[in-house]
């Protein structure tokens, strides 16, 4: 997860993921700052920061350089066997509440 300059009023780190929106907010074609909304995963709530132009722009170079992946092994042809053989299994109660879970996120 990228480090934002942004915490939750619960207290939890802002990550990458967690952000719905960026807005730029321009004087005389100059950035004067950057709002950004997120939702904490943590508390769930939906909470707004601005932050200044040079912050965000390192935030957006350092997410650029990490990738999540990066941390995580090559996925083998057993994983993917053995992911298919389960998603075959599901009944069709299971898969309607995993997509019911999917789509509430």
């Amino acid at each position: 997860m990228a480090i934002l300059p942004i915490n939750c009023q619960c207290g939890h780190q802002i990550g990458r993921e967690d952000i719905q929106q960026v807005t730029l907010s321009l004087i005389n074609e100059k950035p004067l700052f950057v709002h950004v909304i997120y939702r904490c995963p943590a508390c769930h709530r939906l909470g707004s920061k601005r932050i200044a132009p040079d912050q965000w722009q390192e935030a957006v170079a350092q997410m650029s350089r990490q990738r999540p992946s990066d941390d995580l092994p090559p996925i083998d042809t057993d994983e993917v066997i053995d992911f298919c053989q389960a998603i075959e299994n599901l009944s069709p109660r299971d898969l309607e509440a995993l997509r019911r879970e999917v789509s509430a996120e």
